[in-house]
């Protein structure tokens, strides 16, 4: 995703998950806060997230 410095982006609330076995199913996502300070100058923010169990 890309923005202009000082815009916040809208983050998704769900993104597709893929599991070991390959199947796929939509996931619900709690992201921190992306504050104006965080936004005000150039960045890159990059998001990796791991299930490792979903008990």
């Amino acid at each position: 995703m890309n923005t202009n410095v000082g815009e916040i982006p809208a983050l998704p609330a769900k993104v597709e998950a893929i599991y070991n076995d390959g199947t796929t199913g939509a996931v619900n996502i709690v992201w921190e806060e992306i504050t104006a300070a965080c936004a005000a100058g150039r960045s890159i923010f990059i998001d990796t997230i791991t299930i490792r169990s979903m008990d």
